[in-house]
């Protein structure tokens, strides 16, 4: 008599990279058989609805490319700053008395908003915002031109607003993840699930195999294949020296926690796992 083969010791120690690609790999194997096995759909409805959960909290929990992108643009609008910071420095020491007398007044301005150097990334973008105000008034407009910085006066303009920009979208980001949960509440939740529709797929098995009233086939056969990646997990932890010879607790529904994550040591046989269709 056939059944999916304990696994809570196996999907429990996953890290969290590796845990949503157990449940896509899993999802990739149901999907097909669903209309073949018209007893197992309800439950297999709350996992897909819950790891499509899982689905949006892993890329947000993992999307440190927002974080990435914002690094940048504050370099790229701190070294435009400094482009002009530095090309007023050395006009200050210029031969030229026009281009010494346009230094001159163009520090006013690098004094007025010399915590630049200093501030916050947040801080910066206020002061940027109002020292590129303050280099459109006549006065500095025209010694910019002398020392030909108007154009980097617009770049840097330019670059505040992408930073301010990638800051609030990922100001809210943030704000919508935290609507969202974490991944420790979701992985408990898609597990529990999970238990119940490994449930009610040994129980279409059995049923059809003992009465005989009907082809168990094609469960037998999604039994196999969820078996099958259980099986590839227990080797993903045997690689890293984690046993999972222990007892299961798959049935016994209580929330074992959720190891830290690190989305290293993915072994060759598994690869990137395919976006699973319909939950994204």
């Amino acid at each position: 008599m056939k059944s999916v083969n304990t696994y809570s010791a196996v999907i429990h120690p996953l890290r969290n990279g590796e845990h949503y690609d157990f449940h896509d790999y899993v999802s990739a194997a149901v999907r097909p058989a669903l209309d073949l096995i018209p007893e197992i759909k309800p439950a297999w409805g709350l996992v897909a609805s819950l790891f499509g959960k899982e689905d949006l909290i892993y890329k947000r929990s993992s999307a440190s490319v927002e974080t990435k992108f914002i690094v940048e643009a504050g370099q790229l609008r701190f070294d435009i700053y400094m482009m002009f910071h530095r090309t007023v420095d050395a006009a200050s020491y210029s031969y030229d008395a026009a281009s010494k007398e346009a230094a001159a007044t163009l520090r006013e301005v690098l004094d007025n908003y010399k915590a630049i150097a200093s501030a916050t990334m947040s801080e910066t973008s206020a002061l940027i915002v109002n020292m590129v105000e303050d280099m459109a008034k006549p006065r500095y407009a025209d010694a910019a031109k002398a020392l030909n910085l108007t154009a980097v006066v617009g770049k840097l303009d330019e670059a505040n607003d992408n930073f301010r920009n990638l800051y609030i979208e990922r100001a809210n980001s943030l704000e919508y993840s935290g609507t969202m949960g974490t991944m420790k509440d979701i992985r408990a939740q898609v597990d529990k699930a999970f238990r119940l529709f490994t449930q009610a797929l040994d129980v279409a098995y059995a049923y059809g195999a003992l009465s005989g009233d009907k082809d168990v086939t094609e469960a037998g056969r999604l039994i196999d294949r969820i078996n099958a990646i259980i099986d590839q997990f227990k080797r993903v932890l045997s690689h890293r020296g984690h046993s999972t010879a222990k007892k299961d607790g798959g049935d016994d529904g209580l929330d074992h926690g959720t190891p830290a994550d690190a989305d290293d040591d993915i072994p060759p046989a598994l690869g990137q796992a395919p976006a699973a269709a319909g939950i994204q």
